[in-house]
Formats: structure tokens, C-alpha cells, sequence
């Protein structure tokens, strides 16, 4: 009878065990899919270039190109919804919420490289050129029980100069 229960005991310990490695590995995908669709999404911004202010040798974004851009990028690449919600039966199961984007452009009167920091979302980081940033976040999916993590993933694109 104490075998039976011992065995009753680890295999229950071993499940637990199995439900919190597969949430953790949830996690970590979530993290690193976010982080890949944003990647993409910042680097479509920043193709959005004012062409009158490029030939005169200024990086100056189209900011309404651009955010068209990164929606655009993010349905794609990240399978949303046109209110960044995931579409069935896709790896996401909740909103994709974009914080906050900013463009640090040629206009925008810096020297350049630059301590870009945002106390808000605890980024603190060194641009070279002119960029934009862009802060967004997910809850991780669950299959299991337990609590959904809040996966937050700021991102960075920009024309480096030296």
C-alpha cells in the first residue's frame, strides 16, 4: 500500500512538475515571438522615410506611413486581427497591445548617439541615429492551469551613424 501511494505521489509531483515546465515554455515563446513580430513591425516603420527630406540628407519618418506600417507588420507577422487581436486558432490567445511608439528623427532636435530612457517602462538605451522605438505587450497563452505572465518587449530600430 505505501508503494501505491508513493507512486501515486511522483507521478503527481511529475505531472505538476510537467504543467509548470510547459507554461514556462509558453513563456519563453511568447517572449521571443513577440520580440521577432516587433522586430519586423519597428523595421517596416522605419522604411516609412519622407523622400523630399532624404534628398536633402535628413532621416525625417512619415509617422502615418509608418504606423500603418507597423499594424500592418504586426497582422501579418504576428496573425492579428485589425485590432491586433489573434485570429483563431494561432499561437496568441490575447490582445497584442502596442504602449508606445516614438520617433527620434532628425527633427527632433538631439545629438546624436543619444541616452534614450522611458521611466514608464524601464527602457533605458543608447541610440546612434535617428530610430523608433516601439513598447508592446501580450499575456502568455495557458493550456494549463495557473496565471497568464504579462510579457512586455521594447524594441529599436535605427539609422546608425557614427
Amino acid at each position: 500500500m505505501s508503494s501505491l501511494l508513493r507512486g501515486l505521489a511522483l507521478v503527481t509531483m511529475w505531472a505538476g512538475i510537467m504543467v509548470m515546465q510547459f507554461n514556462f515554455d509558453l513563456d519563453m515563446s511568447t517572449t521571443r515571438k513577440l520580440k521577432n513580430g516587433l522586430e519586423l513591425a519597428v523595421h517596416d516603420a522605419a522604411l516609412a522615410l519622407n523622400q523630399q527630406e532624404l534628398g536633402q540628407g535628413r532621416i525625417v519618418f512619415d509617422q502615418a506611413t509608418a504606423f500603418d506600417n507597423i499594424n500592418k507588420s504586426l497582422q501579418d507577422n504576428l496573425q492579428l486581427d485589425g485590432l491586433h487581436k489573434p485570429l483563431p486558432n494561432t499561437f496568441f490567445h490575447n490582445q497584442v497591445r502596442v504602449l508606445h511608439v516614438e520617433f527620434i528623427d532628425d527633427y527632433s532636435g538631439v545629438e546624436f548617439p543619444m541616452n534614450y530612457s522611458n521611466s514608464t517602462f524601464n527602457v533605458l538605451e543608447t541610440i546612434h541615429g535617428p530610430g523608433i522605438i516601439i513598447i508592446a505587450e501580450t499575456e502568455s497563452p495557458r493550456f494549463f492551469r495557473g496565471d497568464s505572465m504579462k510579457i512586455r518587449q521594447a524594441v529599436v530600430y535605427e539609422y546608425y551613424r557614427r
